[in-house]
């Protein structure tokens, strides 16, 4: 099944004046598990915005994204949970900018994720490879002016959904930003991207292309390798017995991996990355209530410790999981209750790998 967008994008600006904070609004109609991206667009080079509590900045990405010294770009994701609502977004001082969120039902993870930048209009979005069918292509950018008319409109391509733009309107002699998100989805799989975005005045911009997975799909390949399956059956006696051994074959045709509740595969496992900033928790949330989590010390660099009830992981702390600063792995019960949550925390800059299933 393809991802869907929830109801229409929210944003907003600061209009005639600056603020020190954005306040963030969710696209109505949005329910839990739902795949949220935010992306804030800033006027200035040194200014910066403050990651929410519960989000993620997009991974593979260095942030922020600049074009030249005096235009920006940051965006996040969280998978919504209940009881979440509106927020203020904190920045570093008096910003001339805006905001924009999107909302994906149906969403897996975030595969991938590209900017792009260019000192005046056209701008051409990354190129993105290896884009998975049901996936949705979102699109993010702005041009900034430092003086002079401010952008009427963006022109995006044809192939994208374009809710209206939003602009900034001080004094034609400030900078302002003229912003704006887009979106597809594609029901093929393969490599998506590098269309251009206009702007109608002269102006420097900054752009951003996501792609938003489909929580399920479809596996093809061959396999000649040893493969696992991890399961629960019922078995003609009535009553329930487990399954979890090594099992040897080959597959030359295409085959499919379908996950229905009381049985796992441990195939195609949601799995996030991430290298750790010294003593600053990672917080990985996962699409769906998951049995098991796995957490792996890619690189041994520092020791890591982690919980799996979504409460704070500590160094050294009491209730927390820990792998030694060698290459290390362990598997324990999800905890969390709702959307599996993994909290990460290490006093290095260790590489994790995190899984859930």
């Amino acid at each position: 099944m393809p991802v869907a967008i929830v109801g229409a994008p929210t944003a907003d600006n600061t209009g005639t004046a600056t603020s020190t904070t954005f306040t963030i609004t969710l696209p109505s109609g949005w329910q839990a598990g739902d795949r949220a991206l935010l992306v804030v667009h800033i006027s200035g080079g040194s200014l910066t915005a403050t990651t929410p509590t519960g989000w993620d900045l997009l991974d593979g990405v260095t942030w922020p994204v600049n074009e030249g010294s005096s235009s920006r770009l940051y965006a996040w994701t969280r998978v919504l949970q209940s009881g979440d609502g509106g927020f203020s977004l904190g920045l570093s001082g008096s910003v001339t900018g805006g905001w924009s969120m999107s909302c994906w039902r149906g969403a897996g993870t975030i595969a991938q994720a590209v900017p792009s930048t260019a000192a005046a209009s056209p701008l051409t979005l990354a190129s993105l490879a290896g884009v998975g069918a049901g996936s949705a292509l979102v699109a993010a950018a702005h041009a900034r002016v430092s003086s002079g008319t401010i952008p009427g409109s963006l022109g995006w391509d044809g192939v994208y959904t374009t809710p209206p733009d939003q602009a900034t309107s001080r004094s034609t002699g400030s900078a302002n930003v003229r912003m704006g998100v887009a979106y597809r989805t594609v029901s093929t799989a393969g490599a998506y991207g590098g269309e251009q975005v206009t702007a109608d005045q002269p102006a420097s911009m900054v752009g951003l292309l996501v792609e938003v997975t489909s929580a399920s799909s479809t596996v093809t390949g061959a396999v000649a390798t040893t493969w696992n399956v991890a399961a629960t059956a019922t078995g003609s006696t009535a009553t329930t017995w487990g399954v979890r051994q090594q099992t040897q074959g080959s597959v030359t045709t295409s085959w499919a991996v379908a996950p229905t509740p009381g049985w796992e595969a441990a195939v195609a496992l949601p799995v996030q990355h991430y290298t750790l900033a010294a003593n600053t928790e990672k917080t990985f949330t996962f699409d769906g209530n998951y049995g098991w989590v796995e957490v792996l010390n890619v690189d041994g660099a520092a020791a890591v410790y982690f919980t799996t009830d979504n409460t704070a992981a500590t160094v050294g702390g009491d209730g927390c999981y820990v792998l030694p600063a060698a290459i290390s792995s362990l598997e324990v019960r999800d905890a969390t209750t709702g959307n599996t949550v993994v909290r990460v925390k290490s006093a290095g800059t260790p590489t994790v790998s995190v899984r859930a299933w």
